[in-house]
């Protein structure tokens, strides 16, 4: 890891794949930004992280590697299709090495796609002339995978959200999706998030100020 921080709190979205697909994670943290953004909870995404053809053990480990670089409270692992054995593998690693972190199961279905999307779009846009919620990095990857996204209308009335094979991957935008369902959007509480002096900053395109 290049930046660890084991002060910074954050949650971890888990994507597990197959033999052609990625071992995929992303972590969202809330930003320390001195109150510039009025006050608000501002998210950001201080690590990520997409393996192809990784095993599942040594992805295990590499999970558990960056849960002990940051404080990791909880990680939301993907327990349908492949991933029900490598969850478990990684709840007993996560608890054999301390890392404090809880690891929750999650069934990713349609419902639950719906839901996180759905936070993720509105965290991303600014709402009542304020700003963004989500501060996205610019990397192409990520930025792709969720631009690549296509919702689909079923006949039962459900709705179908992937990226469609001939588009490529969607692992680190499932992943992205698992992290932003575990935060919480609106007002800080007092003493949530240690304040500091006011610092040089950044205005994102969404008007969200970054130190």
């Amino acid at each position: 890891l290049k930046a660890p921080d084991r002060h910074l709190t954050a949650v971890m979205g888990v994507d597990w794949a197959y033999s052609v697909d990625a071992q995929a994670c992303v972590l969202v943290s809330a930003l320390d930004d001195a109150d510039l953004n009025g006050g608000d909870l501002v998210y950001f995404v201080p690590w990520f992280e997409a393996a192809y053809r990784c095993p599942y053990s040594v992805w295990v480990d590499r999970l558990t590697e960056v849960a002990l670089a940051y404080r990791v409270v909880v990680a939301a692992s993907e327990c349908n299709g492949c991933g029900a054995p490598p969850t478990e593998s990684l709840r007993a690693a996560m608890l054999a090495a301390r890392t404090g972190t809880r690891v929750s199961a999650v069934w990713t279905d349609n419902r639950r796609k719906m839901s996180g999307f759905s936070r993720l779009k509105m965290m991303l846009q600014p709402a009542g002339g304020g700003c963004g919620r989500l501060v996205l990095p610019r990397a192409p990857e990520l930025l792709s995978q969720l631009r690549a996204l296509e919702f689909e209308q079923l006949a039962g009335g459900g709705l179908r959200i992937e990226v469609p094979a001939r588009a490529g991957h969607d692992d680190l935008a499932m992943a992205a999706m698992q992290a932003v369902s575990c935060v919480r959007p609106g007002r800080r509480v007092a003493g949530e998030i240690p304040t500091r002096p006011l610092m040089p900053f950044s205005v994102t395109g969404s008007g969200v100020k970054v130190p």
